[in-house]
């Protein structure tokens, strides 16, 4: 009886891990071309906003991001005059958590981009006055 037991228990433990672990994990990354820092959920942003390391390491992230972004615009663009998207640490790093605040479930990524275009249509709106 005590083989039986035995038996039924590692081959619970067994399908376990084969099937439903690897499960879990799937439905937790989905997007396989978001890692790192960006792919953090803005939820765990939230609750560290306490963490100078946290703010740190994402104020700097999302700096590096915004960097990348207007390369890409003036590349894009074709002119060294494309709007430049230009924010102080603090204001990103407020802004970041104003961002995830609206979506705690969406990654630090999605809540930056949001903060990026809402800075270009700043910058249009800025432009199109000028006009």
């Amino acid at each position: 009886m005590k083989r039986v037991a035995v038996s039924i228990r590692s081959i619970f433990l067994t399908s376990f891990f084969t099937v439903i672990a690897p499960l879990s994990v799937w439905a937790n990354h989905t997007d396989k071309e978001i890692t790192g820092i960006a792919a953090v959920p803005c939820s765990n942003i939230i609750m560290f906003q306490e963490n100078p390391v946290t703010q740190k390491d994402v104020t700097g992230w999302v700096q590096k991001l915004v960097a990348m972004v207007n390369k890409s615009a003036v590349e894009e663009m074709a002119s060294p005059n494309a709007p430049q998207v230009k924010l102080a640490p603090e204001l990103l790093w407020f802004g970041t958590l104003l961002y995830c605040g609206l979506d705690p479930s969406q990654p630090l990524v999605k809540a930056s981009l949001r903060l990026i275009d809402a800075e270009w249509d700043k910058l249009r709106e800025i432009s199109k006055k000028d006009l």
